[in-house]
Order: C-alpha cells, then sequence, then structure tokens
C-alpha cells in the first residue's frame, strides 16, 4: 500500500482503506454481538438451548476459522511469489492492475453480499422446512442475476476502456499490460460469483461441504506458481489466477448441486 501511495496510486489507496474499513467495522458487530447473545443464553435458564447453541456456534463457527484461513493464503498467495519472482517493475505494474480489477470488483460483491445476507437470514428463520429455504433462495437467485450483470458490465468496461481505468487510478506508465486488464476483472468476478453462492450453505447453516473446494484451490494457486518450469511473468500469473478461479467456481456451483440440490439459478417453486 505504501508503494501504491509512492508510486502516486492514491486513489487505489483510499478504496484499499474503505475495505479494510468495511472489514474491520464487520469485525467489531461481530465481537459486540457475541457476549449479548450469551448474555441472552445466560438469562434463558435453559441448559438444553445453551447446549444446542453453543454446539451449532462450534461447528458453525470452526468451518469460518478454516475458511478465512485459506481464503487468506489463497488471497495473498499469488502476491507473496509475485514479489518474489517479479521485477520491481512488473511487480509495480501488476500490483495497480490487481488492486483496480480485483478490489473495484471485490467491493461492489461485498456490498451486495452484506445487504442480502441479513434478508437470507430473516427468510430462512428458525424453520428448516423447504419453504422457507426456498423463499431464501429466491433472494439469493435475484442477488447473484444483479451482480452477474455488473460483472458482466464490468468485465465489457475493462476490456474496452483498459487504458482509461488504469490511468484514472494510477498514471499512464502503468498501462503497459492494459490489454490484459479485462482478464483480472472475469477472473475477480469468477471468484467473487462462487464467494456468493456459497449462500446457499448459509440458508442450509453449514458452509462444511465449501471448505475442500476452498482448500483446494488455495494450495493449487500456490503450487502451480512455485512448480511453473518457466520464469514467472504477468501474462502466466493473470492467466493461472483466471482458471483457477474459473474452476474455483464450477466446484462451488457442483457443490450446492450435489449436497444441497441447488442449481446456479434454483429452482425455488
Amino acid at each position: 500500500m505504501v508503494g501504491l501511495y509512492h508510486f502516486g496510486c492514491r486513489s487505489l489507496v483510499i478504496l484499499f482503506m474503505g475495505m479494510i474499513c468495511i472489514r474491520t467495522a464487520t469485525v467489531f458487530v461481530g465481537i459486540y454481538m457475541g457476549p449479548l447473545a450469551k448474555k441472552a443464553l445466560v438469562q434463558s435458564g435453559n441448559q438444553t438451548v445453551k447446549k444446542k447453541f453453543w454446539k451449532e456456534m462450534n461447528r458453525y463457527t470452526g468451518a469460518f476459522c478454516i475458511w478465512g484461513l485459506f481464503s487468506y493464503l489463497g488471497m495473498l498467495g499469488d502476491r507473496w511469489i509475485a514479489a518474489y519472482e517479479l521485477t520491481k517493475i512488473d511487480l509495480g505494474l501488476y500490483s495497480v492492475m490487481y488492486m483496480t480489477s480485483y478490489s473495484l470488483v471485490s467491493a461492489i460483491s461485498i456490498g451486495i453480499r452484506q445487504a442480502v445476507t441479513p434478508i437470507i437470514f430473516r427468510r430462512v428463520g428458525y424453520g428448516s422446512d423447504t419453504a422457507r429455504k426456498n423463499s431464501a433462495s429466491t433472494v439469493i437467485n435475484i442477488a447473484l442475476v444483479i451482480l452477474f450483470s455488473i460483472h458482466l458490465v464490468m468485465t465489457i468496461f475493462s476490456y474496452l476502456f483498459a487504458d482509461f481505468i488504469i490511468t484514472f487510478f494510477a498514471s499512464e506508465s502503468f498501462t503497459i499490460y492494459a490489454d490484459s486488464l479485462y482478464l483480472l476483472f472475469l477472473g475477480a468476478s469468477f471468484l467473487n460469483i462462487a464467494q456468493f453462492l456459497t449462500n446457499h450453505g448459509i440458508v442450509e447453516r453449514t458452509i462444511w461441504p465449501y471448505i475442500p473446494v476452498k482448500i483446494v484451490y488455495s494450495v493449487s494457486l500456490i503450487g502451480v506458481l512455485l512448480l511453473l518450469p518457466f520464469a514467472l511473468n504477468i501474462p502466466t500469473l493473470i492467466h493461472v489466477g483466471l482458471v483457477l478461479n474459473f474452476f474455483y467456481m464450477v466446484g462451488i456451483i457442483l457443490i450446492n448441486k450435489l449436497r444441497f440440490n441447488r442449481t446456479l439459478i434454483s429452482d425455488t417453486k
């Protein structure tokens, strides 16, 4: 981030700091709500309810801990390797393109996901009947169509106006690989659509079925880049990310179909 500021990419720094603020606020909300839930359980005096709650809580949060660990591994792994393998010039070029594409796509995806998650929980409620789950899936379908449409427009726009986008956030000197910017937007779209589709696991109150896919994705990303038989460069880095993000999305879709019987656009009749 300091490097981006040094190169004059202040718009990217502001965008990055905004995403950090969103994540930090989410963590503090969780820290605040946890003790409130515990206090409510203590006051209830029902030992059976308490035990069931904490059992469900440990199972649910345990999956998220593993998910978070491998998410950060996958998110930072390619940049760690790039920092070691690429020249300083190429590293600067890739950093600007990565922040321009992934940060914009992720910011929109996170905003939509945080907006619909409370609605999903409200639709599911405390029941497990099919009608409630289908009601929540309807919200996911509508949000998915909106998300897909936005990502499609962003990818097309980045294909047509790559030089303008990079120059707007950084400077003209970073446009050497501008022709590949749309591939980064496309890869970011695959990744964020896959992340959004895990909302079907929230409807079923478990994300454990997604954990193997997340682990394979994160380990494969680092493993492929480390085992390349030739020197790493920016085009290779972009294409590896694009292909793995696509297969990650396919893996999540298959889990939804095989484990939860949910297609890409679920039948909610």
